[in-house]
């Protein structure tokens, strides 16, 4: 007979605010906040790429000002013409 046990996922909050301003404000690197938070390298790339997409998730608006969001740092992008190319 299978005996079957109860899951629950123990998951921690996780303060965007704190991680932008230790990246961002502080200049810490991915593997000191990995080890300061206890969470793995993977997960803080992940949610650092959250927050570069979309800055406004983060309060600071000292912070959120130094976040590059991706959009803009694509190189060969092509939203922007050159003046007298034609439009195809």
């Amino acid at each position: 007979m299978p005996v079957y046990y109860p899951l629950a996922w123990n998951k921690d909050k996780i303060d965007l605010n704190d991680l932008a301003q230790k990246r961002w404000g502080d200049r810490w690197a991915v593997d000191k906040l990995a080890s300061h938070f206890g969470w793995g390298r993977t997960l803080v790339v992940r949610i650092l790429g959250q927050i570069k997409a979309n800055p406004d998730l983060i309060e600071d608006g000292a912070i959120r000002s130094r976040i590059k969001s991706r959009k803009y740092r694509l190189m060969g992008s092509n939203d922007r013409m050159v003046e007298g190319e034609d439009d195809v």
